[in-house]
């Protein structure tokens, strides 16, 4: 499997201030890796982030950006458009092959309801992103609100827009009440980059509410309840050859020491295959 540093993991919460994008560059070379996804660019011209990326032997794997294509208003999603065109002009000078769109729910839009409203809007992004030559992905988004979790609704969305991709995130899709291993069979043929994150259940207040009715906390990969061996033997046995980023949203661990103990995991499990 090939493994790449996501941004977001860093750049977030009460971490956001302890690290530049340079730190994030140094730790990723500094674990024998070579890709970096990089969740929004923080403010820097893209040219900037892309100098920088290539400075440390790095490449981005995909860029990452919020398209509100759920807005309530017809205004605010081709606002949202609007934000997809900057960020596949960003995606394409960092060199990303691809993109992912961030969609949360809304408390007050019935989740197939908000399906439908998203899809007008993702259909033209998926022909910007084709234009640009950059493939446009979504994922299955945590939230008991979230317009889709589970392989069918994902499904849904892609053939709803024809050309879209998914970016297959293993912890959220088990919030959906899926088992992962089933969820990426189902969808493998769409999958063309990945999320390798993990969740333990929880009690309120801890936690937040998920599609499947249960409560979830952040846990760090191969500390939760998603069984990563039996998922990447599955993505080994279909031949699955693109990256996976390592995603931490919790706060047991440091998020350079998160993700270095996630990889430790990870390449244990991938050397058991051999």
């Amino acid at each position: 499997m090939n493994y790449s540093v996501m941004s977001y993991t860093f750049m977030r919460g009460r971490w956001k201030d302890l690290y530049s994008v340079e730190d994030i560059c140094r730790w990723t070379a500094t674990l024998g890796l070579d890709a970096v996804d990089w969740v929004t660019t923080y403010g820097m011209p893209a040219a900037e982030l892309r100098r920088i990326t290539d400075s440390f032997g790095l490449k981005a794997v995909c860029h990452t950006f919020y398209a509100d294509f759920n807005a309530d208003t017809e205004a605010a999603r081709r606002s949202a458009l609007d934000s997809v065109r900057r960020g596949l002009e960003d995606a394409a000078v960092l060199g990303a092959p691809c993109a992912m769109a961030v969609i949360p729910g809304r408390r007050d839009c019935p989740r197939d309801q908000a399906r439908k409203r998203i899809s007008s809007g993702l259909r033209e992004a998926v022909c910007l992103a084709q234009t640009a030559g950059i493939t446009l992905t979504i994922e299955p988004f945590p939230g008991d609100d979230s317009p889709f979790v589970t392989s069918s609704e994902l499904r849904e969305m892609v053939t709803s827009c024809p050309g879209l991709k998914i970016t297959y995130d293993a912890g959220n899709l088990l919030t959906g009440g899926e088992d992962p291993v089933a969820g990426y069979l189902a969808l493998k043929e769409e999958v063309v980059f990945a999320h390798f994150k993990d969740w333990v259940c929880a009690q309120p207040p801890q936690g937040r509410m998920m599609v499947d009715g249960r409560r979830y906390a952040p846990a760090l990969v191969g500390e939760g309840v998603v069984n990563y061996p039996a998922l990447l033997a599955a993505m080994r046995q279909t031949g699955y050859t693109g990256y996976a980023n390592i995603e931490y949203e919790g706060d047991a661990y440091p998020p350079h020491d998160a993700t270095a103990r996630a990889l430790d995991y990870l390449r244990r499990v991938d050397a058991s295959f051999r």
